[in-house]
């Protein structure tokens, strides 16, 4: 229903008149926002009806970012002058 109110809400733009253009139409951020929630609705909404599912992926997102945090500080530490007390720091963090 609410889905069906946006969709009143934001209808369709017309295509433009003159020389016909090749591709899709560009659709404003708020029609492929209720796109995305019609096709998808039952994966958006999951965590209402199952509560091992979480809310967010902010714990998805922490991990991928403490990787790619680990192999920057490896990367710079395998390049990194190691008489330099910055690089020893760098490398007991990882460590």
């Amino acid at each position: 229903r609410i889905v069906n109110e946006g969709y009143t809400e934001n209808p369709r733009a017309e295509p433009p008149s003159g020389p016909k253009r090749r591709g899709r139409p560009k659709q404003s951020k708020a029609l492929n926002l209720l796109d995305r929630f019609r096709d998808h609705s039952p994966s958006i909404l999951a965590f209402l009806h199952n509560f091992a599912v979480p809310f967010d992926n902010n714990q998805a997102e922490r991990d991928l970012r403490m990787m790619k945090d680990q192999a920057t500080a490896l990367e710079r530490a395998g390049s990194a002058d190691l008489s330099h007390p910055s690089a020893v720091a760098g490398m007991e963090k990882v460590a």
